[in-house]
């Protein structure tokens, strides 16, 4: 049996309100799964299915944020509590290091599963950490901790990785050097990350869409963009 961890940044679970997309926006394949939408109505199990809710704060006060859910997410440890507070954006100095060595990828690999980290990766982007325009995520750390291979642009023409806005236009408009890749329709971008599972036994993929359309970088439709996207790459 193979595991897909498909991570949305900027995801939560809220009732089923006319001012929550994940109810109004429409989202076919995730109403097939659940029997309605991604709202907190449908947390339980049924046929086969689970959704279960996770309280973010993690028993630490404050608003929980990136920098250190994320190491918990992928680390498996209370990275709030650890670190004594939430911390936004990026993950603090102290816990890189666990995170590089506890991470879920180095634990896997450790029992021998084969792991895949199925974002690609671009020159721009190893440029940009080299001059400290980014500053590397959670999942970096972590899949460098543990000696991932990370995936370039020849492999995402090949169909054998996926840019982190699925269909990689805003990956292409932020790097030149993806430009010439063809506009890539969510649910191929779905086929794709299935078909990794038939080589691994682990394969990780994060998108910041909602993220990003939740604080408005994505322009006026960009919420629905990013719901419908991640929609197609699930029924993919």
């Amino acid at each position: 049996m193979a595991i897909t961890f498909v991570f949305l940044d900027g995801i939560g679970l809220a009732p089923a309100t006319t001012d929550n997309p994940l109810a109004t926006v429409p989202m076919p394949a995730i109403h097939h799964l659940l029997g309605g939408p991604l709202t907190s109505e449908q947390i339980g199990y049924r046929d086969g299915l689970l959704l279960s809710a996770l309280d973010a704060c993690l028993g630490v006060e404050g608003l929980p944020q990136s920098g250190t859910n994320h190491v918990a997410l992928l680390a498996g440890v209370n990275a709030p509590a650890i670190h004594g507070r939430h911390q936004p954006h990026f993950p603090p100095v102290a816990l890189r290091p666990l995170l590089a060595e506890r991470s879920l990828f180095r634990r896997a690999l450790e029992q021998g599963w084969r792991v895949a980290f199925a974002n690609v990766f671009t020159a721009g982007y190893w440029q940009a950490l080299a001059t400290r325009r980014l500053r590397r995520s959670a999942s970096v750390i972590a899949a460098e901790g543990a000696g991932l291979y990370l995936r370039n642009l020849d492999d995402l023409k090949r169909g054998q990785a996926l840019s982190w806005d699925i269909s990689g236009d805003r990956l292409a408009a932020r790097d030149p050097a993806a430009a010439t890749i063809p506009f890539i329709d969510p649910h191929l971008a779905g086929e794709r990350l299935a078909s990794l599972a038939g080589d691994y036994d682990l394969v990780f993929f994060e998108s910041f869409l909602p993220d990003l359309a939740g604080h408005g970088r994505l322009g006026e439709h960009g919420v629905w963009e990013a719901l419908t996207r991640i929609d197609g790459l699930i029924a993919g």
